[in-house]
């Protein structure tokens, strides 16, 4: 059986971590199902962290708790390198 791809965006994490009665929390509940290859980059994670940040008054975790699910987020996930396509060609 073929594993589908993901990345899963920013406002999935953000709204998964908001609440545990959508969609994105049940995304996020089954990412380490073997029908999945999340994928991630350093950048994504970056991000995640500073909009958690920024919403942090509309999620109930602690900061340990949020630190846990992207920790688990990176170890689950096959992390990818951004390509820069213009790196070898004249401008």
């Amino acid at each position: 059986m073929r594993k589908s791809k993901i990345v899963i965006d920013t406002n999935v994490i953000v709204s998964a971590l908001k609440s545990q009665n959508g969609f994105s929390f049940k995304l996020l509940s089954i990412i380490d199902d073997k029908r999945f290859n999340v994928f991630i980059l350093v950048p994504l994670i970056l991000e995640y962290e500073d909009v958690i940040k920024r919403s942090k008054s509309q999620i109930k975790l602690n900061f340990s708790e949020i630190s846990d699910v992207l920790d688990y987020i990176c170890l689950i996930s096959e992390q990818r390198k951004i390509l820069n396509l213009l790196q070898n060609k004249a401008v």
